[in-house]
Parts: C-alpha cells; structure tokens; sequence
C-alpha cells in the first residue's frame, strides 16, 4: 500500500515516535517500489516497535500480499533493526536492517530475502534511501533470479500544506543482477491528511516502461491507492 511513500526504508517516518509505537493500517492496494504486491486487490497491515533511549529500534511488521497468480503466500512477515543517527539540528541518518519472509508459500522459488538500507534526512521535508539485498529472488518474463543481488536509491521530497495537509513526490531506480539483469525506475506523487493518530493517504505509484516488459502492465501499471493509518504509542 502507501505506507512509506515508495518503500524508502521500508518504514513510515513517524515508526519511531516513542518508546513502543505501531499502527494497523488498510489500503486498497499494497504498493512497492512501483509495483503491486496484492495483484491489485485491498491490503491490511501491522506494525510494533521499540525504541532504546540511544536511537536503537527494533520490530516487526505483517501485511497481506498475493504475489503471484494463483495460489501462493498470502502474508509478508518483516523484522528489522537498526538505529538513528543525528548529523545536525537539520540532518540525520538511519540504518536499517531487514529480513523478509513469506510463511506458506506454495511456490517452488523462495521469495525470503535480507535488505541493508542507508537514510539520509534532511529535517521532515527530503530523504535519499538506497539499499542493498544480498539475496533477492524474483520471477521476470526475461529470466527467474535466485538469491541474487539487488540495488536500490530512491529520493522522496515532502512539502507541508495548509493546516494538516501534506504533498509528497518521490522517484526510485531498482536494479537486479543476472540472469535478470535490468533495472527500472518508479514513482509516486500524493497527499497526506493527518489528524491525531489517524492518517489518510492518496497516491498515484508507477513504473517505466521496462518494469512492464519485465513483469507485465498489471504488475506495474500506474495506479491510485487510498490508505489510511491509526498509529498509536505507548511504553514498556
């Protein structure tokens, strides 16, 4: 769905506001880096994590996927740790590790992998995100990657509006090694809405030409995808 505007580090920007936080959120699709993961169709998801007073995070994340026609896993199960690092007044990092898997897959590729991903932010307005997956596997009408290499580097801008309203516009590249070995680019512009702990979004995601060539136009067609989110926070 839209959470995290493009995928950028897998985590929307308020994940890590208080000691334990999270949100349950639903979208009428689940969007990422350009393309669908719900073929198109309604997706739920959930997040709880921990913050350490020195900037350590940890959790873990579930959203509803169906990544292939037909039968195949109906879940995408996140756990990650990382850490946030502030630069200045107006800059910060934060690095992430992520390991993604798909409990009852029916197919014979395994679609679990590892990702490392690098932030750099400049207050609430601008971030660049690039990540690296050691072992991504993914079927493409050109050839079928097994435990292979990725890449990617995404820059998002986000303009505050009038009140509580919020613009956002971001582009993305992702590369694969071989067999596969292409790369397509992605994007998204939108608006945000948020009122206490709750928060609609609205967004057009979409991918180039060779994204489609790739994995075919449903795949990767521009689409819109309303979600909305109820975060919520706590303590130990």
């Amino acid at each position: 769905m839209a959470l995290g505007l493009l995928g950028c580090s897998g985590l929307p920007d308020w994940a890590f506001a208080g000691q334990w936080s999270g949100f349950v959120a639903a979208g009428s699709d689940n969007v990422y880096r350009g393309l669908t993961q719900s073929r198109g169709e309604a997706s739920f998801s959930a997040d709880l994590h921990w913050r350490s007073a020195a900037d350590w995070y940890a959790g873990m994340a579930i959203a509803t996927v169906n990544l292939n026609p037909g039968p195949g896993a109906p879940l995408e199960l996140t756990s990650y740790l990382g850490r946030n690092f502030s630069v200045s007044p107006a800059w910060s990092a934060r690095a992430t590790l992520l390991h993604y898997e798909y409990p009852q897959e029916s197919q014979a590729l395994h679609y679990a992998y590892d990702e490392v991903v690098m932030s750099l932010r400049y207050s609430d307005r601008a971030a660049l995100n690039v990540g690296y997956s050691p072992d991504t596997s993914r079927f493409s009408f050109r050839a079928i990657a097994i435990h292979r290499p990725a890449y990617s580097a995404e820059m998002v801008w986000s303009e505050p509006l009038a009140r509580s309203w919020r613009a956002n516009i971001g582009l993305g590249r992702y590369v694969m090694a071989q067999p596969i070995g292409s790369a397509y680019n992605y994007g998204q512009v939108g608006v945000d809405f948020s009122h206490a702990q709750w928060q609609i979004s609205g967004s057009v995601i979409g991918a180039d030409a060779n994204a489609k060539r790739l994995f075919g136009d449903f795949v990767s067609r521009a689409r819109g995808v309303v979600t909305i989110v109820w975060r919520f926070a706590g303590s130990p």
